[in-house]
């Protein structure tokens, strides 16, 4: 029972010991599981600018801290390489979804401008910015901006073929008095 309490006593000193130096150790890993934690339940409010700061500077802190006994870093290390991949892939895929938001709304953009114009519709570009809209990424992790976008661009879609419609009623109007007139002309010349 002797060699039991003193083998307690040196794993008690020892654990101890390395308390303090567990503590970075821990700390960086629980940035990283907020981090985390943050990108699957809000990623809209994550701050990318911050992100690429933690993504640069926690890993060169990781090396700093002075190294536990191979037991119990390794253990540190597979869980810290895992948390910070899971972070990476994330941020790579909000790259993308950024883009693919930047790419829905410049499409949109244009549908606004197309609507807001006062010459003539030309049909075409209204299927050429549908055809662009179907074509556009649509973002995963930022996937809850894309039902707005969708709802602005088909109200805009919905008015531009309204107003092509209506404009192409009247041009078939016109040709359609125009024609009438021209036939009423040539009548009245042949009369002569």
């Amino acid at each position: 029972e002797e060699d039991f309490q003193q083998r307690l006593a040196a794993y008690s000193d020892q654990a101890a010991h390395l308390q303090p130096l567990r503590e970075g150790f821990e700390n960086l890993l629980g940035q990283a599981h907020h981090w985390q934690q943050r990108l699957e339940q809000q990623p809209e409010y994550v701050s990318v600018v911050e992100l690429d700061a933690f993504l640069t500077q926690a890993p060169k802190q990781w090396l700093t801290l002075p190294m536990l006994p191979f037991e119990y870093q390794t253990s540190l290390n597979e869980d810290w390489q895992e948390a910070l991949n899971r972070i990476r892939q994330v941020r790579i895929a909000l790259e993308s979804d950024f883009d693919a938001l930047k790419s829905m709304t410049q499409t949109l953009q244009q549908a606004e401008r197309l609507r807001d114009q006062t010459q003539g519709l030309d049909s075409q570009k209204i299927t050429t910015l549908q055809s662009a809209w179907t074509n556009t990424h649509r973002p995963h992790v930022l996937r809850d901006r894309v039902p707005e976008l969708e709802q602005s661009f088909q109200s805009i879609i919905s008015q531009l073929n309204t107003r092509a419609s209506k404009e192409a009623k009247q041009r078939d109007e016109l040709l359609a008095q125009l024609n009438t007139q021209l036939a009423q002309v040539e009548t009245a010349l042949e009369q002569e």
